[in-house]
């Protein structure tokens, strides 16, 4: 379940779709044959949808790419895609150009609180959850609101990662 529309979001379903090995032993480890990606956008357009399918290329297939209208920040949106069967929630952050950063990170750690609370409250596995955040000193607070396995990746520590190895190696 990928949580938001940002530009990272086709690269993460095509990344998903691509990769073979490893993917089968993680849908394995989850009782599951096949993997499907749903993705929560805010309103779903053509555009939105050719951009996705544009992207994926040969990997498009319509019954494995659900597009789902709604905001990760009302559990009503949330229950109509099934947050609580999912073996991973995504939540990519947003784009620069939409909100400041930490706007964006907020509505991240949220998210993952409600989703969290709700899960706790009707004692439902609690799926892994990946958050994008742009501030690495966000990434204790969005651990501690989420009750279940999380992997934080963080953009500003990784960017500056790959631009000092990139002085290291040109």
């Amino acid at each position: 379940l990928i949580l938001g529309w940002t530009h990272r979001t086709p690269a993460i379903a095509n990344t998903l779709l691509a990769t073979e090995g490893a993917l089968d032993r993680f849908l394995a480890r989850q009782s599951r044959t096949e993997l499907t990606i749903v993705i929560l956008v805010d309103e779903i357009t053509p555009e939105v949808r050719q951009d996705l399918r544009e992207q994926l290329g040969e990997r498009w297939n319509d019954r494995q790419i659900l597009l789902r209208a709604g905001s990760a920040q009302h559990m009503e949106h949330l229950q109509r895609v099934a947050y609580h069967d999912a073996a991973v929630i995504i939540l990519p952050g947003a784009d620069f150009t939409s909100q400041r950063p930490g706007v964006v990170d907020a509505e991240t750690v949220k998210t993952l609180l409600s989703i969290s609370a709700e899960l706790e409250s009707d004692g439902s596995h609690t799926p892994l959850a990946v958050a994008g955040l742009y501030d690495s000193d966000r990434a204790p607070l969005a651990r501690a609101a989420y009750r279940g396995q999380t992997e934080v990746v963080l953009a500003d520590e990784i960017v500056g990662q790959l631009i000092s190895r990139c002085v290291q190696q040109p």
